[in-house]
């Protein structure tokens, strides 16, 4: 299957952190961090373009985790509270690769993560050995 490949992966999809000040119905701050990760399986057509530069596409499911913290600070009181979620949903992306060799390859590739209800893209560059 020259044209077809099956890939797996991990992915550290990083950490967002939001801090807000509220002023009513008093002063207070709010700070919420979300960490997320993801494994992955996909699918990838791939289409040459000459012997040595080829672009793909992907398609697949990821399934993911997400770890929340949030604290509220007021004067005189102080609050926290943490979760998690996981879940499983699509991964899709396209990319282009250049071949030294029939084994090893660099490549870059914008990739979207579906999250529940939020998307992550993800821009990235790397070596790739085929076996």
């Amino acid at each position: 299957m020259k044209y077809f490949a099956v890939e797996g992966a991990y992915t550290n999809l990083g950490e967002a952190s939001a801090n807000s000040i509220i002023t009513v119905p008093g002063p207070a701050v709010a700070n919420v961090t979300v960490e997320g990760e993801a494994w992955t399986v996909s699918a990838l057509g791939i289409f040459p373009i000459g012997d040595k530069f080829s672009l793909f596409g992907r398609l697949g499911v990821n399934f993911w985790n997400a770890d929340v913290s949030a604290t509220a600070t007021t004067s005189g009181a102080s609050a926290a509270l943490s979760g998690d979620d996981d879940g499983t949903d699509m991964v899709y992306g396209v990319g282009a690769a250049y071949s030294f060799t029939p084994n090893l390859s660099v490549r870059g590739e914008w990739e979207r993560y579906d999250l529940y209800d939020t998307d992550v893209d993800r821009l990235s560059a790397g070596i790739s050995w085929n076996f």
